[in-house]
């Protein structure tokens, strides 16, 4: 959600903000919370008794990433993406087919650093919308592809990861974009990627094919990465491992870099939470 945006908020019931009468909020729920006076729009990390704790400064909750919760979860959870590369914009497109020949049927895409001079480089955790703030940027592992069929196809996407190549195998309607990411797929023995080279696409040639027996075009390829949730720079690490009290929960903003959040001000009282938060799509 950004400025200008409308919401609408559904409030909790009571039995939403008393642990012992069943808790209704969720770890990664969107809620309208009010704080100095001010409402806010939030995502909830942490309930009473989960343990809010770093790893390399990124946030944990009960020793697990909050961005590989949202990426299970599924259902009204869902992820938070940033736009990394949309290919349509480009004349000259960043999908190159591989050069080993045993791998020629993959599209590879070969991401480039617009900070320096278009060098190749792994992807970071960059927030175009956010222009004037000046801040380190940090790698990211969460990365998904949205793209979309002029026919009916198989597509295989392949990630990068440090413990090896992953592999998602999907059947997509023709011209009904998709969006695939890495929490969607699993360790296989297939092509070779790198931090600069993180994500491969294919369509299989047994299905790749229209009703005239042309190759199915792909549209509309998009290179996104989840947001990760982690302290900034500025952020102390004093209070962590954190177990949040009966009355207590952790919020985190989207927009990691500048959100006004646990992260400053600690714990909030779950009195504060105000209510279920969605935003309105224009009519």
């Amino acid at each position: 959600m950004i400025e200008g945006d409308l919401v609408e908020v559904t409030a909790l019931q009571p039995t939403a903000i008393q642990p012992e009468g069943g808790n209704q909020l969720r770890i990664g729920d969107i809620v309208a919370v009010q704080v100095d006076g001010r409402m806010r729009v939030k995502r909830i990390l942490g309930l009473p008794g989960d343990v809010v704790s770093l790893q390399q400064r990124r946030l944990l909750v009960n020793g697990k990433r909050l961005e590989m919760i949202l990426a299970e979860a599924g259902g009204t959870r869902k992820p938070a993406f940033v736009d990394v590369d949309i290919d349509q914009h480009r004349s000259d497109s960043r999908w190159v087919r591989a050069s080993e020949p045993r791998d020629s049927d993959w599209l590879v895409y070969h991401h480039q650093s617009v900070y320096e001079h278009l060098r190749p480089s792994e992807i970071y955790d960059d927030y175009p919308c956010n222009v004037d703030v000046i801040r380190p940027l940090d790698p990211v592992d969460q990365l998904a592809v949205t793209l979309s069929l002029a026919a009916a196809a198989r597509v295989d996407v392949a990630f990068y990861s440090i413990a090896g190549t992953r592999l998602a195998t999907r059947h997509l309607v023709a011209n009904e974009p998709l969006t695939i990411s890495v929490g969607h797929a699993e360790l296989a023995d297939s092509i070779s990627l790198t931090p600069q080279t993180p994500i491969a696409i294919r369509v299989r040639d047994e299905l790749g094919q229209d009703e005239l027996g042309q190759r199915v075009r792909l549209n509309d390829l998009c290179v996104r990465r989840s947001v990760e949730y982690r302290l900034r720079r500025r952020d102390s690490d004093a209070m962590y491992p954190l177990t949040l009290k009966q009355n207590e929960c952790f919020i985190v903003g989207d927009n990691v870099p500048i959100s006004v959040d646990s992260r400053e001000f600690g714990p909030l009282s779950m009195n504060n939470v105000v209510g279920f938060a969605r935003r309105l799509t224009p009519q």
